[in-house]
């Protein structure tokens, strides 16, 4: 069992493919105990798993095997260093022939196996990769990838009024660490709500809906977007931009009193709120306040009566102590 890299040497956050090959020359019935590497220090995805194991002849070190990809792996480093990749391990359940221990009786080819099952645990010898740094100077709007890449920008509605929501979605498309890419920074106008970065994959494209909500009417502009990238190729930092997108908010049907909170979905499907205005002012007129009167424990009656209540209190003890005595008053 092999584990090969198409790369023995990388910078940080370029990508690698890692391919688990198994060679043999004998009947194998079966496969236990399997450990995978774990590929500490580096983001990993499988790319390729077959649900069977199936075998081509190839040449490995100038000898035929029957050969067959276990798994392949899109690998990418996360640190700087030399990172080794643990050893992968398994239990191959071979077929043996058997030697030959045949009695001579013609019931032997009935009851007698030429094959036996045995048990031999293979793995992999440990994969070391140079990982190199960035280099410094990184592009302010460096948002992490390495490769090549191109991006494309727009607006999720050609026309917009006050208090609609919408979205500007990015699209960035390319070879690479797309996966790793982090949202670039994108300048909006101080008249627009802006709320959370929504990234969503689908192949090669990596896209980013920014949700935005315009406050006011006017003519505005959007952009433009910088994003910068490694390149390989040329091992230097690249820089790519869209032109700025004009943007045209016209008037509200409704006023800002009329305006309801509305739900925006989006492209990843979360949903946004409308708030139909900016800021509720509390009330600055006079208010309508009318007395509610005194309580009942600030007048003169609540004393009277606690001191009536203990009073009556007072004469009833007196009255049932003067009763208790006068009926233990009995002559024998």
């Amino acid at each position: 069992m092999t584990l090969s890299l198409d790369k023995t040497e990388v910078v940080l956050g370029e990508p690698v493919t890692a391919t688990l090959k198994l060679y043999t020359k004998v009947s194998i019935a079966g496969f236990e105990d399997v450990k995978f590497p774990s590929f500490d220090g580096f983001w990993t995805q499988i790319t390729e798993s077959p649900n069977t194991v199936e075998f081509h002849r190839e040449s490995l070190n100038g000898e035929v095997y029957d050969a067959s990809v276990l798994r392949r792996y899109s690998i990418v480093p996360q640190k700087a260093g030399d990172l080794v990749i643990d050893p992968a391990q398994m239990v191959c359940l071979v077929q043996v022939k058997n030697r030959n221990s045949s009695t001579g009786s013609i019931f032997d080819s009935f009851f007698q196996s030429d094959y036996s099952t045995v048990r031999k645990r293979i793995s992999t010898a440990a994969v070391t990769l140079k990982v190199r740094p960035l280099p410094q100077g990184a592009p302010e709007s460096f948002c992490g990838g390495v490769g090549k890449f191109n991006i494309a920008v727009m607006l999720s509605k050609d026309s917009l009024r006050v208090h609609d929501a919408a979205s500007l979605i990015l699209k960035v498309k390319g070879e690479g660490n797309l996966n790793m890419l982090e949202a670039p920074k994108i300048k909006f106008p101080s008249d627009f709500e802006i709320y959370d970065v929504k990234t969503s994959d689908d192949g090669n494209i990596r896209s980013f809906e920014y949700p935005f909500i315009p406050r006011h009417h006017g003519d505005y502009s959007i952009g433009p977007v910088e994003f910068s990238y490694y390149d390989i190729e040329s091992n230097s930092y690249k820089t790519i931009s869209t032109q700025a997108l004009d943007v045209q908010v016209e008037k509200s049907l409704v006023s800002d009193s009329q305006t309801v909170s509305t739900p925006f979905v989006g492209v990843v499907g979360k949903d946004v709120k409308n708030l139909g205005s900016d800021i509720r002012y509390i009330c600055v007129t006079k208010p309508n306040l009318k007395k509610s009167g005194d309580l009942f424990v600030n007048s003169l009656l609540f004393p009277l009566l606690i001191a009536f209540l203990i009073l009556s209190a007072i004469v009833l003890y007196v009255l049932i102590t003067a009763f208790r005595k006068r009926r233990s008053d009995v002559l024998s």
